[in-house]
């Protein structure tokens, strides 16, 4: 059964490829994002970097320095590299007020527990008036992941990895509660961060590689939704850049009444 499988990812891959071009791939977007904000005077810091911290590595020459942080890191890189790793929460993120200038986060807001006070911490982070929050994360509209919300953690698991290859210890509990547009700017809003964009991204049907001609009747559908602005709530991800509020930004900027 694994071969066979294995033999239907293989020719879905080749489609995807045909098909789906390099630089139309969220996760490219993503970064193309990321490293649109950087500039030789310019932090950057990725929450949930993973344990190879392949982002903040890749990104980390266009930036001044970089930094990612996750529950689970690997080993620090050699002396003299312009990136670091920290072990830490980012419900508490251990950095100062206004240290950041970009924060990344891929894929990571489905799975936290309290969004705001995350948001909160990352407007507390970032410079007030030209710090930017960067993220991409998973459209609970989206048809697969509505379905996925009715499942039992363990069948998430088993049947990602028969969809995707995902090893079911990769395959994270999620919470969905900043997961659509509304509730993600809300969300924001309520932790003092204002939006700048917001898009709706597509991606190739990854969760129907299992059957080849399940997956060419997927992008199919995929590619109708792609075309049709109408249709755009139903796409894969959320893309979305903020800033820090003007209030917010104002109030750090002053000094308070004791120190005036």
């Amino acid at each position: 059964m694994t071969l066979m499988f294995e033999k239907s990812r293989r020719k879905c891959l080749d489609i995807r490829n045909r098909l789906y071009p390099v630089a139309e791939w969220p996760g490219v977007i993503f970064q193309s994002a990321i490293r649109a904000e950087g500039g030789s005077d310019r932090t950057f810091l990725e929450i949930g970097c993973g344990l190879d911290a392949a982002v903040v590595q890749r990104l980390a020459p266009d930036f001044r320095s970089a930094v990612g942080i996750d529950l689970e890191i690997a080993q620090q890189p050699s002396p003299g590299s312009k990136w670091t790793l920290v072990r830490g929460d980012a419900h508490h993120l251990p950095f100062g007020d206004g240290t950041m200038d970009v924060i990344a986060m891929g894929d990571v807001v489905e799975h936290l527990a309290d969004p705001v006070v995350v948001f909160r911490e990352c407007a507390r982070v970032l410079r007030p008036t030209t710090g930017r929050l960067i993220l991409t994360t998973v459209n609970l509209r989206f048809p697969p992941i509505a379905l996925g919300c009715l499942l039992p953690h363990r069948v998430r698991r088993f049947v990602n990895q028969l969809a995707t290859g995902t090893e079911p210890e990769n395959t994270f509990p999620v919470y969905y509660r900043a997961n659509t547009e509304r509730s993600l700017i809300e969300s924001a809003f309520a932790a003092g961060l204002k939006p700048l964009s917001i898009r709706f991204l597509s991606k190739h049907p990854e969760y129907f590689m299992f059957s080849v001609s399940v997956y060419r009747l997927a992008v199919v559908l995929e590619r109708a939704i792609r075309r049709s602005e109408t249709l755009r709530g139903l796409r894969h991800f959320i893309h979305g850049v903020f800033e820090p509020c003007e209030d917010v930004a104002r109030s750090r900027s002053q000094p308070n009444e004791k120190g005036a």
